[in-house]
């Protein structure tokens, strides 16, 4: 899903979706202009898939603390998962 302008409106969209998604392995959102919220939602939501193993949120505008929460987030219930920042 990189470079879609996915913007923060739709890191909640997908946020609903990712959800019900326990499967997901890789997840690539680099440049989408999720900002702080949208990267938040994200994370959030994937707090129960434990079989995620990658996620890019480069290009996202959520600064070095952002990152920091989003990634403890989710490496709480996925912790061998690499996130890139």
């Amino acid at each position: 899903l990189r470079g879609n302008a996915v913007g923060m409106k739709g890191a909640k969209a997908l946020a609903n979706s990712l959800k019900c998604n326990r499967s997901l392995k890789s997840l690539n959102l680099q440049e989408n202009s999720l900002g702080m919220d949208g990267a938040i939602f994200i994370a959030t939501a994937l707090k129960g898939n434990h079989q995620l193993a990658y996620i890019n949120l480069q290009g996202n505008g959520i600064g070095e603390s952002g990152a920091k929460v989003i990634s403890d987030a989710i490496k709480a219930s996925a912790p061998s998962c690499i996130v890139d920042i």
